[in-house]
């Protein structure tokens, strides 16, 4: 959907935001969810959206610039980001383990954008979203037993609106007309963009693909752990890759080179908590 829809990234997560906020609100009426929050909750819950809209940008903005299979590929690597940021949170050693593994996968990473040249500014937006998007998981797992999961995650979509509002403030000069920055977009306005298959895809986008999921993401982290959670998204690349193919065809084919480094990415970050429990029992 980041790629069918004609906005920019940031554009993009505007309109996300803008619905999807005021659609949790109404669920948290008709589930009489409490909008109630201390302060210092609503200041924690407020920067991880801070956090979260800047992961978006990045995200969408790896989708622009380059294509679906570079995004996801380097959103592979949220596992690895989140081995090392937990125990940093949690205030414990990390283990050489995790640091070989994510040593071994960067450099895979390195390999493949020597091959990919044109998709260097790509694969850099989408490492830094697989970073961000870590580390928002390993500090919801910290905030999720103060409120209900609905609650938490309409302040940090809230939140998420800050960045993406400061963004375009910034690069564009104007905000009722967005001339869109030029590496994240080739649309010229704001208001002015939107088509009938836009407005399909961001309702979608919003109401299917965030309301509800980023919820559920959030009411996980009572029963997992951080690196769980950020796992499981592990297997998007896979599925998202195949669908992007299908759908956009030859824009999605990437060299032979390519593909040989990202199946041994996936290979190395789906096996990964295996081997890390087969190493830590020997040590043991």
């Amino acid at each position: 959907m980041g790629k069918l829809i004609s906005l920019s990234a940031e554009s993009l997560v505007f309109y996300r935001l803008a619905l999807t906020v005021p659609a949790l609100w109404v669920i948290m009426k008709v589930m009489n969810v409490s909008f109630s929050t201390t302060k210092q909750q609503f200041r924690q819950y407020i920067w991880v959206g801070c956090i979260l809209g800047v992961h978006w940008i990045c995200f969408f903005g790896a989708i622009k610039v380059s294509n679906v299979s570079v995004a996801l590929s380097c959103l592979a690597t949220a596992g690895i980001f989140a081995s090392l940021l937990e125990p940093l949170h949690q205030r414990r050693k990390i283990e050489w383990f995790d640091v070989i593994i994510s040593v071994i996968v960067f450099l895979i990473l390195a390999y493949i954008l020597g091959m990919e040249v044109s998709y260097r500014l790509g694969a850099i937006l989408g490492i830094a979203a697989a970073l961000l998007g870590a580390w928002v998981n390993v500090l919801n797992k910290k905030l999720v037993g103060g409120s209900h999961p609905i609650n938490i995650s309409f302040y940090e979509l809230m939140g998420a609106m800050i960045p993406v509002v400061v963004f375009l403030g910034f690069t564009t000069g104007g905000f009722l007309e967005f001339p869109t920055p030029r590496i994240f977009g080739e649309s010229t306005g704001f208001w002015t963009n939107l088509g009938q298959s836009d407005w399909f895809w961001l309702l979608i986008l919003a109401w299917g693909c965030t309301a509800y999921p980023f919820a559920a993401n959030v009411h996980l982290m009572k029963k997992l752990s951080a690196f769980s959670v950020t796992f499981a998204l592990n297997f998007e690349p896979i599925y998202a890759i195949v669908l992007a193919y299908l759908i956009f065809g030859e824009s999605e084919r990437m060299s032979p080179e390519f593909y040989v480094g990202m199946v041994l990415i996936l290979i190395l970050v789906l096996f990964f908590p295996m081997l890390k429990r087969r190493v830590t029992a020997q040590n043991e």
